[in-house]
């Protein structure tokens, strides 16, 4: 198997775009301030796993150049994500990592309590034989999914994405397909304002980026 790749998919941290469900508990800054502790959080993890790519999937060109300019860790690589909608996001960017790689497996930047061993062991996973690997998230949905062979659209379409169905949901496409699906543990993302107090003894350690600081508002000079 050719050096697999892990794909991050995340946005710039700007004052009411980021975190909009946490505005009411954090105010615009506060959510934008927590999304970036929690993105770069992500890519200290990601950046762990050894004998991996790793590249930072954006949003938008705008969040693009925002993220090359500011946060981009060194060795990483930066793409734009391309679809309709989230499940055409994430089906685009594997099928993209499946063509220069032999294993992909896609996170997002909200995850608090994920390692970079989960990491490894979902790549392990599939250097094992494991087609599919999905780690489920306490919401319902899933916080990875990765491939080795290049998964049907099928797999992503038709979703209630921020459903409570959408891991078991896929999990079910998966056998129906005949794809040899290996699971990961349980994880939790931070989307609502009771996840601040569920999970506060682990966002009181997270600390800012050196990148994070004014200005934040305004994307369009850093294109």
């Amino acid at each position: 198997m050719s050096q697999p790749v892990i794909l991050v998919f995340a946005r710039a941290p700007v004052p009411g775009t980021s975190k909009t469900r946490l505005i009411p508990a954090l105010g615009a800054s506060g959510a934008a301030q927590l999304q970036a502790q929690l993105l770069a959080r992500t890519l200290d993890e990601a950046s762990k796993v050894r004998d991996a790519r790793k590249v930072l999937f954006a949003d938008s060109e705008e969040s693009g150049a925002w993220l090359a300019r500011r946060a981009l860790p060194t060795g990483w690589q930066l793409i734009v994500q391309r679809g309709e909608d989230l499940g055409g996001r994430m089906h685009e960017a594997l099928l993209a990592g499946l063509a220069t790689a032999g294993a992909a497996i896609l996170i997002g930047s909200d995850i608090i309590d994920f390692a970079a061993e989960d990491l490894a062991q979902g790549l392990l996973a599939l250097k094992e034989g494991a087609e599919v690997v999905l780690g489920p998230a306490a919401d319902g949905g899933y916080w990875l999914v990765g491939a080795r062979v290049k998964i049907p659209t099928s797999l992503f379409t038709g979703l209630a994405w921020g459903g409570a169905e959408v891991y078991r949901e896929t999990c079910r496409r998966c056998e129906v397909l005949g794809l040899r699906l290996q699971q990961l543990a349980l994880r939790h993302d931070i989307d609502v304002p009771e996840d601040l107090h569920t999970h506060a003894a682990q966002l009181g350690a997270l600390k800012d980026p050196a990148w994070w600081g004014e200005p934040q508002g305004d994307l369009s000079p850093l294109l």
